[in-house]
């Protein structure tokens, strides 16, 4: 395996070990698990991470998932770029971290498979899209309205975030839609608004 800050070369295995690593086995809805980005990557004949990036083709990646059924179960979700290829990996209390492991590799393998890639365990170039250390969250105003809210953490209330921020949108100006959304954001301790 090999790491240059949020991006590493390693096997599909490797990197589902690397994402088993930051599961609760305790308490799986609770892990913070980031976005990840993976293409395969034989024999990049160069070690520029960079130029790499450039040349792979054939995008994958491994998401969290929201079910909205109540569970306290963590459920991934590994796909084409595209679409088309979706496999859920399920991990519930109780599991060991080898089951938990072999449960992302197989929803990885399967969705490459699916699409033609070969799926068994092919060297990959991994890109991790946003920091696992903070919750993320997104908020969609039209028209002075807050139309959704999205929290990387379940634990959010996310409809407490709308219900604030549609104050604040409705308090001030347009042109202060976004610092003030921003400003409420913050007060709910929440980071990394993209």
């Amino acid at each position: 395996m090999k790491v240059k800050g949020n991006r590493m070369i390693c096997s599909l295995s490797e990197l589902a070990s690397f994402i088993a690593g930051k599961v609760d086995l305790e308490k799986p809805k609770e892990s913070v698990i980031p976005i990840i980005s993976f293409a395969v990557c034989d024999e990049p004949g160069t070690e520029d991470f960079d130029e790499i990036e450039l040349n792979v083709t054939g995008w994958y990646g491994i998401h969290r998932v929201e079910t909205g059924f109540d569970s306290d179960d963590l459920h991934l979700i590994a796909d084409y770029y595209g679409g088309g290829a979706p496999m859920l990996a399920h991990i519930y209390n109780g599991l060991s971290r080898s089951n938990v492991k072999a449960s992302i590799l197989i929803a990885m393998s399967c969705s490459m498979q699916r699409n033609g890639d070969p799926g068994n365990d092919p060297q990959v170039f991994v890109i991790i899209d946003r920091p696992d250390s903070k919750t993320e969250i997104h908020v969609e105003v039209f028209e002075g309205l807050v139309q959704n809210v999205y929290c990387s953490d379940p634990n959010v209330d996310v409809n407490v975030i709308d219900r604030d921020v549609q104050d604040e949108v409705e308090s001030d100006r347009m042109d202060d839609e976004i610092e003030s959304v921003l400003k409420k954001l913050n007060e709910h301790k929440l980071f990394n608004v993209w």
